[in-house]
């Protein structure tokens, strides 16, 4: 595992590389081999889905993974949606875009310099502390717009421009049931996407199996973190089923705690 990416308390198991667990639960694709980036493709309805942190790329040698899946899966994505702007995930949306031209990315406000034409100033700096992955840069820089952005305690329909005028109500019913949780820390755009009905949430890099996310890339807080892992005690069931950026996917609170390791965060660095 990348240093950059997670420090590990345990290694835990690795699920299969390519996961779908149920009909409604996100399909992981690990993508970026190395980085090993648990891209998703989330199924809503009508044969629409949305895509997270795409990391698939020419540069990684999987430009196709996330592409091959969508088809093989008979599904057509809508949105992008963006954990938090790190070089690794984003590294995949030119790809995504230029396959499904008009695709909307969507990103916290705080992470907006990190795409768009200007990206390449953003994605520099947090290479510099990454100086082994600068290799990377060319698929981070001129990156789209974001097309809306993800706001606390909102849902994806309210991120997506002209919903529902552009989908049926079945997709926009399922779009509202994916609410934003704002999760500083790792970065200062970090969100979660939590569904309680499907008991999911995709945690980018703010939760990890017997792990915590490293804070030292630009706009890291390892004092934020801490609240963040105070506040989302108790935010969602001990059976809702947690789905990082990397490593292992589909584990529960009565499985790792993982707010308990918060108070150690001042005594590890």
């Amino acid at each position: 595992m990348e240093p950059f990416v997670i420090t590990t308390f345990s290694s835990g198991n690795r699920l299969s590389r390519t996961t779908r667990r149920a009909d409604m639960e996100p399909i992981v694709i690990t993508t970026f081999p190395g980085w090993d980036v648990n891209s998703m493709i989330v199924p809503l309805a009508d044969g629409k889905a949305f895509v997270v942190d795409p990391a698939a790329c020419e540069i990684g040698g999987d430009e196709n993974a996330i592409i091959d899946r969508l088809e093989a899966e008979n599904l057509s994505p809508i949105a992008i949606v963006i954990t938090h702007g790190h070089f690794d995930h984003v590294c995949g949306i030119k790809t995504l875009v230029a396959k499904y031209p008009n695709l909307p990315v969507l990103i916290h406000r705080n992470g907006a310099d990190r795409l768009g034409k200007n990206s390449v100033d953003e994605q520099s700096k947090q290479l510099k502390k990454r100086p082994h992955a600068s290799f990377v840069l060319p698929a981070v820089s001129d990156l789209p717009e974001p097309a809306g952005f993800l706001e606390h305690k909102k849902t994806l329909f309210d991120a997506i421009p002209s919903a529902e005028s552009n989908f049926s109500p079945l997709v926009c019913d399922a779009l509202k049931e994916w609410q934003v949780i704002f999760t500083p820390g790792h970065s200062a755009d970090s969100v979660c996407i939590l569904n309680e009905k499907e008991k999911v949430i995709i945690a980018g890099d703010t939760i990890f199996y017997y792990g915590y996310p490293a804070t030292d890339l630009p706009s890291g807080s390892i004092s934020r973190l801490s609240m963040t892992y105070q506040e989302l005690e108790g935010a969602f069931g001990s059976d809702v089923r947690i789905y990082p950026g990397h490593d292992k996917v589909g584990f529960t609170t009565k499985d790792y705690p993982f707010w308990q390791y918060a108070p150690n965060f001042y005594e590890s660095y």
